[in-house]
């Protein structure tokens, strides 16, 4: 992981031990994928270091910027860029319009799993058409 700059630096509450802790804005490698598929991505977090017990870790924001980075990757729509699309319908009427089952686009939009080719193509032209 490589600091990215000093003045992305704030102090908070560790959450694990209760103790002083950091947080710095890191660009950090991680690997999606396995075997020969495997590519090392970046994506750039916010990481908490704490002074007192001396762990170091990355919260939900985090996970999300990873998720965006795969999504990225593949070509895909962000959760982000799924809501919106979504705009001003419920979740209900995003998959009825898209011809998606609605526990997948509730999955896509909270980050739990990643739209496949015909779907993104579906929800890209949903988009357009709003």
């Amino acid at each position: 992981m490589t600091i990215l700059d000093v003045a992305d630096i704030a102090s908070c509450v560790c959450e694990l031990c209760g103790g002083c802790a950091e947080i710095r804005v890191q660009t950090e490698a991680f690997t999606y994928g396995a075997g020969a598929d495997a590519v090392v991505l970046s994506a750039t977090v916010p990481v908490t270091s704490c002074v007192d017990c001396g762990e170091a870790y990355t919260g939900e924001e985090g996970e999300i910027l990873r998720h965006e980075a795969v999504c990225v990757h593949l070509g895909r729509l962000t959760p982000a860029q799924i809501m919106t699309i979504r705009g001003a319908r419920t979740v209900e009427q995003l998959a009825e319009a898209g011809g998606f089952d609605l526990d997948a686009v509730r999955r896509w939009e909270r980050g739990n799993r990643i739209q496949d080719a015909a779907s993104d193509i579906a929800l890209r032209r949903l988009g357009e058409a709003a």
